[in-house]
């Protein structure tokens, strides 16, 4: 069933980031201000771990198991590996192991060759360093030297010995050292060269508004990206000036060039003195303080020029730009102008919801509750959280959350519509058919009142009558309902929100219902349509949808045998 979870929130001028710093779960011994700094430089990783949801209409029969999360190990760019093929020095070793996670959290310890190079091939995307001590033989270099993460190999030999002749055809061994200390220095350094190649970009082609080619459109995560930063990054302007770093940027990758299976690449970006996206020189925060530096803003949009090659390195030209996905920039706008309030931990609970991640949007409003005193806000925060705890399955607390905002609302009851709806939503999922109808039919009598004109959740609620009618029978009158919806949401929300998609489902389940199988499949692939620009590909709405084609495929072909 569809769910309205927000209504419009006051701001409150008293709660701003350092709420959320103080009262985060994270680096506490860092002073907010400092922790701030670090997350506004922080190196954006190449991997995307966005995702979006919103709630989805849920048809009779067509169920979608929850997907399990997978257990994240290792959250760092690297991982070392520790090939000990020495004896009877466990107890040095632990120490030693001690000192490599002051560089690298992550290390891994193997005594047999074969295990090892099992698991540096399982790596996909973290890179590696490799530390080999005690027996160093060239059959187990050979074997791993052109693994794809691998970055180097350290022979650790507390007794040094002259090194191999064979060590000069390997170009990853970085050398050979008598202490972990001398080995970490020099691991520390050659991590710090490799951030600078961890960068993460997508190439496409150039959008245009009515462009429906996959490969023309920025994918949907890039636009939760920025919504993330536009909620946390807020980088201030800063002047600009012309970045003329060739030589040094050049000297760089001639250092680098040591490996023969890399392409290398230089970058020249050209930002302009009026530029509109966020970037700043922070040359004087750097770690470098000899090196001029400049950060960009996550989801930053370059335009590709003419590509040269220049001594076997190929110069690709940048130009910062504001070019976007006309639509998904849309849909990113509608977004941002709903979820950002002055109460960060309620911005970011906001931005849970809409990823799915409920125990993470519960905690941040609670956390935003701590801070709220008005009435209305409070009212609003309960009436959120509560949705929250339904889709925990915690439905008492759901509900007691329900009653607490109602109470807060007073005697208006155009305030009220869209608790109304959303506890009919709650009794729906509890097969409590008669309730659900209830306080469907109160908050519709609370939106015909003077005070409320809020056609969004006209249009949710039209959507929650069509299943109930479905649930009597009443295709016909449910098919209305679901259409009424639609052209409300077409009306209101931006071409690809999906809410949209959530609509053209609704309007497949009554048509299913109806056994027009063929049209169902139309209207479920307009909605697959909509998920596929505007939601990550494991988004649940997305694999609802996709559950539902199939199962309508198959009922179309039952009812051609």
């Amino acid at each position: 069933m569809d769910r309205v979870t927000r209504s419009a929130i006051q701001p409150n001028e008293k709660t701003d980031w350092q709420l959320f710093t103080n009262d985060g779960k994270f680096d506490s011994k860092l002073p907010p201000y400092k922790r701030l700094l670090r997350l506004k430089s922080a190196p954006v990783s190449g991997k995307s771990y966005m995702m979006y949801a919103v709630p989805v209409t849920k048809p009779n029969k067509v169920l979608i198991p929850e997907k399990p999360q997978p257990q994240v190990e290792n959250v760092e760019n690297y991982v070392l590996v520790w090939l000990d093929q020495s004896t009877g020095k466990a107890k040095n070793n632990e120490a030693s192991k001690k000192q490599l996670k002051q560089v690298i959290n992550c290390v891994k310890i193997f005594t047999d060759p074969k295990e090892c190079q099992t698991y540096m091939s399982s790596i996909k995307d973290e890179k590696i360093f490799l530390i080999v001590s005690g027996i160093v033989e060239e059959d187990f270099v050979s074997n791993v030297h052109d693994e794809e993460q691998l970055e180097s190999i350290y022979v650790l030999c507390p007794n040094k010995i002259k090194e191999e002749p064979w060590f000069s055809k390997y170009p990853e061994i970085a050398g050979v050292y008598t202490t972990i200390m001398s080995l970490c220095e020099q691991l520390g350094k050659d991590m710090k060269k490799i951030d600078r190649t961890l960068l993460g970009i997508e190439i496409m082609g150039r959008a245009t508004s009515n462009s429906t080619s996959k490969t023309d459109q920025q994918d949907a995560s890039f636009m939760y990206d920025q919504l993330f930063r536009d909620i946390v990054l807020k980088v201030p302007d800063e002047n600009m000036e012309d970045i003329e770093n060739r030589e040094v940027s050049l000297r760089f990758i001639r250092d680098a060039r040591v490996r023969n299976n890399r392409v290398f690449v230089l970058m020249e970006i050209t930002v302009e003195k009026n530029a509109i996206v966020p970037a700043a020189n922070v040359t004087q925060l750097s770690y470098f303080p000899t090196e001029s530096e400049w950060l960009f803003s996550m989801g930053s949009v370059f335009r590709v020029g003419p590509i040269k090659s220049f001594d076997g390195i190929w110069i690709v030209p940048l130009t910062l730009t504001d070019d976007h996905d006309k639509r998904l920039n849309a849909l990113k706008e509608y977004f941002k102008k709903s979820m950002t309030d002055s109460n960060t931990c309620l911005s970011f609970a906001k931005l849970m919801y809409q990823l799915a991640k409920w125990k993470q949007s519960e905690y941040f409003y609670e956390m935003a509750l701590k801070s709220e005193t008005t009435p209305g806000r409070r009212s609003v925060i309960f009436n959120d959280l509560a949705t929250v705890k339904g889709e925990l399955k915690q439905y008492d607390q759901a509900l007691a959350l329900y009653e607490m905002s109602l109470e807060l609302r007073g005697t208006v009851e155009s305030d009220k519509a869209t608790t109304y709806n959303n506890i009919g939503t709650l009794y729906y999922e509890l097969k409590k058919k008669d309730r659900a109808k209830e306080y469907y039919q109160k908050a519709l009598e609370a939106c015909n009142t003077q005070e409320n004109n809020n056609e969004e959740l006209i249009a949710t609620l039209h959507g929650n009558i069509a299943g109930i009618l479905n649930d009597q029978g009443k295709h016909e009158e449910a098919l209305e309902k679901c259409e009424e919806a639609l052209k409300i949401r077409l009306k209101h929300f931006p071409e690809i929100h999906p809410r949209i998609a959530i609509s053209y489902c609704s309007i497949a389940n009554t048509l299913q219902h109806l056994k027009m199988y063929e049209k169902a499949i139309e209207f479920i692939e307009k909605a697959l349509d909509i998920d596929r620009q505007a939601l990550p590909s494991e988004h649940p709405q997305t694999l609802l949808h996709k559950n539902n084609l199939e199962v309508y495929k198959q009922q179309l072909q039952q009812q051609s045998n």
